[in-house]
């Protein structure tokens, strides 16, 4: 199986977690930074789909992203909103089960305490990694000039929004491991069909 782990934002952390047989992690950034707001979503929704519709292919696949509750401004709120609606209408086209999972719950899961700071999340992230001695391959949509589009890197050039998917991610893991009915934080009246065995 695989979960992606999607920090949504402008810059756009995601994460792969294959959890089939030994775990593995791959992650990126996406950027879709652009000077206007049209040209930013679109952008976003097909990097988005690029990485969907290759990883649902592959194997049972499940996405998850962090359900942020408060924003910083107005726009900002709208933002989220948006990249959350595009996430989901992506799902729905694929037929993958989406799941919100709260901020707190995250951090909690991580680095044990529910209020923690990004920075302290991005050290947990590394910290756990390197315990597990899981390998992080950098990977990227398109292979470049012949290269391979899997490449090493080193968990220390990781990005805070490449750490706070890894979290996402590890935190899913832990979900589905447990064997509790998975609940939607962003609709908790949503019935998940979702389970790990």
């Amino acid at each position: 199986m695989n979960i992606i782990a999607i920090d949504l934002g402008t810059y756009c952390g995601v994460s792969i977690l294959d959890i089939d047989g030994a775990p593995q992690i791959y992650t990126t950034a996406l950027n879709s930074n652009r000077k206007t707001y049209g040209m930013q979503f679109a952008a976003f929704e097909t990097a988005l789909e690029d990485i969907i519709s290759k990883y649902h292919k592959s194997k049972v696949c499940a996405v998850f992203f962090e359900d942020v509750k408060r924003h910083s401004s107005t726009a900002a709120a709208h933002m989220y909103g948006y990249y959350r609606g595009a996430l989901q209408r992506l799902c729905h086209k694929y037929n993958i089960e989406c799941v919100g999972i709260a901020v707190g719950t995250i951090k909690k899961h991580v680095t044990g305490s529910g209020n923690a700071s990004k920075e302290m999340v991005a050290e947990s992230c590394k910290e756990r990694i390197h315990a597990d001695g899981a390998p992080i391959p950098l990977f990227s949509l398109v292979p470049s000039r012949g290269r391979a589009p899997y490449a090493p890197v080193d968990i220390s050039t990781l990005t805070d929004d490449q750490t706070d998917s890894i979290a996402i991610a590890l935190t899913a893991w832990s979900m589905l491991i447990s064997g509790e009915p998975l609940k939607d934080s962003s609709d908790p009246t949503r019935r998940v069909h979702l389970s790990y065995k």
